[in-house]
C-alpha cells in the first residue's frame, strides 16, 4: 500500500516510508512516522530533507543503505525563491555534513561519483532507490521542481516510481529520462540516489 504524503515538505520522508512498507514487514505508515523521519532527517533551517540523514533512520530500521551522490555539499541553488537566505544555506550544509559524519560512524557506504541514468537502470536490477529527480515532467509542473522519489522498478522501457504526492506511476523512459537530466540542466543540483537492497 503506498503512503501519501500529508505536507509539501515531506516527499523524501514519505519516499522512505515507502520504501520500509516493502522491506519491514507489519510497517504502519503514519502521520506521526511521517513527522518523525522528517523531524530526524531535515537540514536545518531549511525543510528539506538530507540524504544522508534519510540513511541514518534506514539503518535503524534493520536496512543496509547505500549512498551514491555526485557531491555531498548541501545545494540549493535557487534557495532565494525559497525565501532563504545565504546564510541558510550555510547553516543547512553544517546540519547535513553532522548526518554524515554519523553515516560514516555506522559505516554506511557513500560514494561520490558521477551517477549515469544508466547507472540508475542497473542498480534498480537488485535495489529500490530513491532518487532526486525534477518533478516538473511527471507531475505536469508549470515549473522545475526538485524532489525524491522511489524508483521501484524498470521493466520494457518503463519505470515504475512511486510519487507520495500521485501514488505509483509508470514512466516511460524518455520522461523519466528528462525527469533525471534535467534536475542539473534546469535545478542545477547534483544526483543523489539513497540504495537499498531489494532482498
Amino acid at each position: 500500500m503506498v503512503y501519501l504524503k500529508t505536507t509539501p515538505y515531506t516527499t523524501a520522508a514519505t519516499s522512505l516510508m515507502n520504501v520500509f512498507n516493502k522491506k519491514i514487514e507489519g510497517y504502519k505508515a503514519t502521520q506521526q512516522e511521517e513527522f518523525s523521519i522528517w523531524q530526524r532527517s531535515v537540514a536545518l533551517p531549511t525543510r528539506a530533507s538530507s540524504i544522508f540523514g534519510l540513511a541514518l533512520i534506514a539503518k535503524e530500521k534493520g536496512l543496509n543503505p547505500t549512498i551514491y551522490a555526485e557531491g555531498d555539499e548541501f545545494d540549493f541553488p535557487d534557495y532565494r525563491f525559497h525565501r532563504y537566505k545565504k546564510s541558510d544555506i550555510e547553516f543547512a550544509q553544517i546540519s547535513s555534513d553532522l548526518y554524515k559524519q554519523e553515516c560514516l560512524k555506522k559505516k554506511i557506504p557513500i560514494n561520490i561519483e558521477d551517477i549515469s541514468f544508466e547507472k540508475i537502470k542497473e542498480l534498480l536490477k537488485t535495489n529500490y532507490l530513491i532518487v532526486r529527480i525534477n518533478t516538473k515532467f511527471i507531475r505536469d509542473l508549470k515549473r522545475n521542481n526538485s524532489n525524491y522519489l522511489l524508483f521501484e522498478k524498470y521493466e520494457n522501457n518503463v519505470f515504475r516510481i512511486i510519487d507520495p504526492k500521485q501514488g505509483e506511476l509508470d514512466v516511460d523512459e524518455k520522461t523519466a529520462l528528462q525527469s533525471y537530466i534535467s534536475l542539473e540542466t534546469k535545478k542545477h543540483r547534483l544526483h543523489k540516489v539513497l540504495c537499498i537492497s531489494k532482498k
